[in-house]
C-alpha cells in the first residue's frame, strides 16, 4: 500500500520554483539546481519503495523543471536501491553541464537502512574507497566523461552521497580529470571542534592536534611519503563544499580550513601543510601497531583546496534542518563563501 507523500517531496510546495529562468552564470542558481537534482534521487528511491509509478511518481518534475532527463539510475549492487542518477541536459549550450551525476545520502527506510549504514561505517573507518557504492559511482562517472569533456560534467551529492562524490572526485583528480563538484553537508569524520563555543579553546585544540599529527608523521615518515605526493596532485581540483555551522556532521570543514589559514598567517604554513595531509587517527594507529592502518586509504577531508559555502542562518539550530538538502536552494539564506587554496 502506498503511503501518503512527504510534503517535502512535492515540487510545487518545496521545490525551487523561483528558478523559472535559470541564469547559468549565477553560482547560487547553479548550486540550487545541483541540490534539486540530488533531492530528485531521494524521491526516486522513495517512489520505488512506495510503488509510485507513472502519474503517481513524484520525482520526475524535480529534473524536468530544469529541462533535464534521467537517462540512468545508479543502483546499489547489494540491495538494488537507487543511490544515484545520471541526468542529461537537453539544452547544454553555454555554461551549462551536459550531464549531472547526483548521489543521495543515507535513507533510513527498512529496505535501504542496512546497506546505507554499512557504507557509513566504511566512511567512518576511512575505507570508503573499498565500498561497492564508491566503485559503482566511479564507474558511472567514467562512463559519462568518455562522451563529453570533463568541464561539461557535474558531480553532486548530499551527506553520505557527498562523501562518495568527494571520494570519486579525488580519484579522478589524481588522473588529471577535474570535474565540477557540488557537495552538500559532506561528513567530516572527526570530533566537531567547531561546535566548541569558546574560540580560544577551539584554536588550542586544533594547535595541539596539528602538533601531535606532525610528530607522528615524522616518526612514520618513510611510510607516508607517497601519500604526501598524491595529496599535492589534488591542489588543482577545487570542489564546492556546502556546510551549515549548526550541522555537527559537516561543520568541522569550516574550522579545518580556517585553521590552515591562521597557521599560514603565523608563518607555520609549511608545518601545517604536512599535518593537514595526514589523518591523526591513522598515524596514531600506524605508530602503535607498527604498520600502516590502510595503505590504500586516507581520511576523506584531506584536500588542499575548496570553495566553502557556509549557511550562517542562526535559526537553523535543529539538526534536521541544518543537515537538510532543502536549505541549499532557498533564495533568502545568509550565504558566506570562502575560497581556500593550499599546497
Amino acid at each position: 500500500m502506498t503511503e501518503p507523500a512527504n510534503t517535502r517531496e512535492i515540487f510545487d510546495e518545496y521545490g525551487p520554483l523561483h528558478l523559472k529562468n535559470v541564469d547559468w552564470t549565477n553560482p547560487n542558481e547553479r548550486k540550487s539546481i545541483a541540490a534539486a537534482l540530488v533531492e530528485a534521487v531521494y524521491i526516486l528511491e522513495n517512489d520505488r519503495q512506495q510503488n509510485r509509478n507513472g502519474s503517481e511518481a513524484l520525482a520526475p518534475i524535480w529534473w524536468k523543471f530544469f529541462d533535464f532527463e534521467c537517462i540512468e539510475k545508479i543502483l546499489d549492487v547489494s540491495d538494488n536501491s537507487i543511490i544515484g542518477a545520471i541526468f542529461e541536459n537537453k539544452d547544454d549550450n553555454g555554461p551549462t553541464p551536459k550531464y549531472v551525476i547526483a548521489l543521495r545520502g543515507t535513507f533510513l527506510r527498512p529496505s535501504t537502512v542496512i546497506q546505507d549504514l554499512f557504507t557509513d561505517m566504511k566512511l567512518a573507518l576511512n575505507s570508503l574507497n573499498q565500498s561497492p557504492r564508491y566503485q559503482t559511482s566511479l564507474a558511472a562517472v567514467k562512463s559519462v566523461i568518455t562522451k563529453v569533456p570533463p568541464e561539461k560534467v557535474w558531480l553532486a551529492g548530499h551527506s553520505l552521497g557527498a562523501a562518495v562524490a568527494l571520494q570519486v572526485g579525488k580519484s579522478l583528480a589524481r588522473e588529471n580529470c577535474l570535474i565540477e563538484a557540488y557537495l552538500f553537508n559532506p561528513p567530516y569524520v572527526s570530533i566537531p571542534i567547531e561546535r566548541v563555543t569558546n574560540p580560544s579553546i577551539r584554536t588550542a585544540i586544533r594547535m595541539v592536534s596539528s602538533a601531535i599529527t606532525l610528530g607522528l608523521f615524522v616518526i612514520n615518515r618513510a611510510n607516508n611519503e607517497t601519500k604526501t605526493d598524491t595529496f599535492t596532485v589534488l591542489r588543482t581540483w577545487i570542489p564546492y563544499l556546502f556546510v551549515n555551522k549548526n550541522d555537527p556532521i559537516c561543520c568541522e570543514y569550516i574550522g579545518h580550513f580556517e585553521h590552515r589559514g591562521k597557521m599560514e598567517l603565523l608563518g607555520l604554513g609549511a608545518l601545517e601543510s604536512v599535518a593537514s595531509r595526514n589523518s591523526l587517527v591513522s598515524l596514531a594507529f600506524e605508530s602503535y601497531v607498527g604498520v600502516n592502518a590502510n595503505s590504500d586509504s586516507e581520511a576523506l577531508h584531506l584536500i588542499p583546496s575548496a570553495n566553502i559555502v557556509m549557511n550562517l542562518n542562526t535559526e537553523e539550530d535543529e539538526f534536521r534542518i541544518a543537515h537538510s538538502i532543502h536549505q541549499w536552494w532557498c533564495p533568502d539564506t545568509n550565504w558566506v563563501t570562502e575560497k581556500y587554496r593550499f599546497m
